[in-house]
């Protein structure tokens, strides 16, 4: 992978887990209640935008990116991932969901339902 292609990717990722981080907070910190479309939303991003991201471009986990809403003086990957796919996972099974999150994470058949979801919501709002 070029140089700019890298650093564009890694950029993507540091916005990927800043705005997963901030989508959770309020469940973190009890402010609103957890609905079962939030997770798998969320779920949704975070294989999409974080995993699939990691695992295409090769990042190493000690990897050290700047994520604001995190640190603004830089956390490793495996920090970042911990902070928003590990609080997904801890949200998920407090509220009953940790499998069907688990399920979308690894790309099962709940994935393919949430991502044709997403999409028919998109094309409703044309």
């Amino acid at each position: 992978m070029g140089l700019l292609k890298s650093i564009r990717e890694i950029n993507e990722l540091a916005q990927a887990f800043n705005g997963v981080h901030q989508m959770l907070q309020p469940f973190v910190n009890g402010q609103e209640t957890c609905f079962q479309e939030d997770l798998f939303s969320i779920a949704y991003i975070c294989r999409k935008e974080i995993i699939d991201r990691i695992e295409s471009c090769n990042f190493r986990m000690e990897a050290l990116i700047i994520v604001p809403m995190i640190s603004s003086t830089g956390v490793t990957i495996l920090n970042a991932y911990q902070q928003t796919i590990g609080q997904l996972f801890a949200i998920s099974a407090e509220e009953g969901y940790l499998e069907n999150v688990s399920e979308i994470l690894e790309k099962g058949e709940l994935y393919k339902t949430v991502e044709n979801k997403i999409i028919e919501s998109l094309k409703n709002m044309k």
